[in-house]
């Protein structure tokens, strides 16, 4: 191994320990920054997750209530409130459950 200091001069094995160990520390604290970094996103997208599904919840509960019928996820399938294909039910049937 060389010398951190100077490149070109080889260091003995004491020296190389020391510079592994030193450089075995920074990796390890960066990956227990990378580990906390990945468990607050984790954390920020469970809370997004839920935000979403009550707001789809509350969609859903608005649709129901107002007796609209129409596809609003994009999905091209008319989908009402029960989760029926409009296309499935005969005219006769309503919105709501």
């Amino acid at each position: 191994m060389t010398s951190p200091l100077d490149p070109d001069q080889p260091c003995g094995p004491a020296a190389a320990a020391v510079a592994l160990a030193a450089e075995a520390a920074v990796f390890e604290a960066r990956s227990r920054m990378l580990h906390e970094a990945i468990d607050a996103l984790d954390t920020r997208i469970k809370a997004m997750s839920e935000t979403l599904n009550r707001l789809r919840r509350a969609s859903a509960a608005r649709m129901t209530e107002s007796g609209d019928c129409r596809d609003t996820h994009g999905s091209g399938v008319d989908v009402d409130a029960t989760g029926l294909d409009r296309r499935e039910r005969s005219p006769s049937t309503p919105c709501r459950p």
